[in-house]
């Protein structure tokens, strides 16, 4: 029998605090909401679904993280267009609350991790644990949606899941200040029993000898 669509709306939501204190130097200390986060999903047609999210404590501050629509086919294969994150490192693949830490990865505070309003396409092969996504963005900020561009954002991720063990590739083009960014990303896991391994690799170039 087939799948019955469920129209009723799930609500979910995450709060994450945290502590910090330095134990040299001025020796200062600080409390912080990292995230206190609520989402909202739900299917309009058992092809089509949306999603929002919005952190009402990022740091202090409220944030519209997400607000897309999606469209899907049985055969694996969705568009995504809204705001939403940019295909590019381990931290875009991850919920927040599947953070091992109250801090994003490194990789994904320093270089991924990012979101941005345009269009994703993905692919769910059916016959074999591969993902791959892709798609294109606006190069301004996210918070400013009216400004007209000639530059865009590219980007392209695929991850093959064998087992107990994940295989990551991702290549992102961002042109942020007038000068293009080219950044390439890999990424391995592995996990046995209470055991869990990640491990990232990524690199950034700037364009016209920047």
């Amino acid at each position: 029998s087939k799948t019955q669509t469920n129209y009723m709306p799930q609500i979910h939501g995450v709060m994450r605090s945290r502590f910090e204190q330095l134990t040299t130097g001025s020796k200062e200390g600080r409390f912080m909401v990292a995230n206190a986060r609520v989402n909202l999903r739900g299917d309009v047609a058992p092809f089509a679904s949306y999603y929002f999210q919005v952190d009402f404590c990022n740091k202090g501050c409220v944030k519209i993280m997400d607000a897309y629509a999606t469209l899907r086919s049985e055969s694996g294969l969705k568009v995504m267009a809204g705001q939403m994150r940019i295909p590019f490192s381990v931290d875009a693949s991850k919920a927040v609350e599947d953070y091992l830490f109250t801090n994003h990865s490194f990789v994904g505070t320093y270089i991924g991790n990012f979101r941005g309003v345009g269009a994703k396409l993905g692919w769910n092969a059916r016959f074999a644990p591969w993902y791959v996504e892709g798609g294109m963005f606006n190069s301004a900020a996210m918070s400013n949606h009216d400004v007209w561009q000639k530059q865009y954002t590219f980007a392209i991720k695929s991850r093959y899941t064998v087992g107990n063990c994940f295989f990551e590739g991702a290549f992102e083009s961002r042109y942020p200040d007038g000068i293009r960014v080219n950044m390439w990303d890999a990424a391995f896991s592995w996990s046995a029993g209470r055991w869990y391994t990640e491990a990232e690799y990524a690199y950034k170039h700037y364009t016209n000898k920047a």
